[in-house]
């Protein structure tokens, strides 16, 4: 799955980094009325229980007018995102008997799943590859899948009703009632090249130049849309990481390790040292960034049925901005909540946590898929 909007380079703040402030308002500034507004009621009861009959019922008109534009509003959000997705996909399969069928979409025809051949069966069946070459083969380009009714079970079609695919399957975009997943293209990596990917992203954060494209074997220079992320650990924990998004793997493994190495070079002090004398050391893991989905509905209900805590990162982007969080540090910040950890991302790039609907947001769910690892100690010079 690919964002439709990326900015060049991904760029997260390292843990250490100091975000903006979380625009809570102080508990002690609130007017919770007090003496000031306070007075004797004994001697006035006379038409003081309509009054406070009449001012109930304004406040509860106003919640629940403030509750059904507050759905509405996702609502409206959800299915405008669905169809903007959908655009001009070509045919894609439908799963489910509900009102997506009649969706019309501009360069997209939508057919039933059970006109697609061998399509139904993979559904019913565990492998989500069989259920993509059934796909591929009839030319389908994605799956809509109806959400609401999700079924138990670890058949494709229950697991892709409870927002929960694996490659070659990813999301692309989800919602209450409908989730769209299309084909994740990753390389096909031996372990020689696996090797390779941890050397060279060592190498080239110790200082040596990037090798030349064309001494790449080929999987890695065939075009295809990736992002590579580039993450230092020291004793198991995350210290830096940073990603680029590029159109093969090796452009995206030099360029990620590129970057990599220049922001180790501005938090030089904060990380203990020059990269040359810290990196051996330190263990370094190269990953694929799969977005698998952008999240129509911020509510957390929702959010806690499609972000898995520990597996799942969380991003945003702004207005051509792109940050993101890494699993296991959003996990430690949800505290529980997934809605907390996308509050603690707010927060950490000075943006109010008080209201993730804003429309200028859009929310991510990625996962990690480690193309290659270089333990401390090796390949530095």
């Amino acid at each position: 799955m690919h964002r439709r909007v990326t900015s060049p380079d991904a760029v997260a703040a390292t843990p250490s980094e100091p975000g903006g402030a979380g625009g809570r308002p102080d508990p002690a500034s609130w007017d919770g009325g007090g003496p000031r507004g306070s007075r004797d009621l004994r001697g006035d009861r006379s038409g003081s229980r309509g009054r406070w009959l009449r001012t109930a019922l304004i406040v509860a008109v106003l919640g629940g007018a403030a509750i059904w534009l507050t759905v509405a509003f996702r609502e409206a959000s959800s299915l405008s995102g669905l169809t903007s997705e959908l655009r001009d996909r070509g045919r894609v399969a439908v799963v489910g008997e509900g009102a997506l069928l009649g969706l019309d979409v501009e360069g997209t025809t939508l057919v039933k799943a059970s006109s697609v051949p061998r399509l139904e069966r993979a559904l019913a069946g565990a492998s989500m590859q069989d259920t993509e070459r059934a796909l591929s083969a009839a030319g389908v380009r994605a799956l809509l899948v109806d959400t609401t009714h999700a079924q138990p079970g670890q058949s494709v079609r229950a697991r892709l009703e409870r927002y929960a695919p694996e490659p070659p399957l990813g999301g692309v975009f989800l919602s209450p009632g409908a989730a769209l997943y299309e084909k994740v293209d990753l390389p096909a990596l031996d372990e020689s090249a696996r090797d390779a990917i941890g050397h060279v992203a060592r190498r080239i954060m110790m200082g040596s130049r990037p090798p030349a494209f064309r001494s790449f074997p080929d999987e890695m220079r065939r075009d295809m849309g990736i992002e590579v992320m580039v993450l230092v650990r020291e004793r198991g924990s995350a210290l830096l990481w940073r990603s680029a998004r590029r159109g093969s793997l090796a452009r995206g493994v030099i360029d990620a390790a590129l970057a990599a190495r220049d922001r180790w070079a501005v938090r030089e002090s904060f990380l203990g040292g020059p990269i040359t004398q810290r990196l051996p050391s330190l263990d370094l893991e190269v990953y694929a960034v799969l977005f698998d989905g952008r999240i129509g509905d911020r509510s957390p209900a929702f959010l806690r049925k499609v972000l898995r805590l520990g597996f799942h990162g969380v991003g945003f982007e702004r207005r051509g901005d792109w940050r993101y969080v890494l699993p296991e540090i959003a996990h430690g910040q949800a505290h529980g909540e997934a809605i907390g950890a996308i509050r603690a991302l707010l927060a950490d790039n000075g943006l109010p946590t008080d209201d993730v609907d804003r429309p200028e947001l859009v929310l991510y769910r990625y996962s990690l898929v480690r193309l290659a690892t270089s333990p401390r100690g090796t390949g530095s010079r």
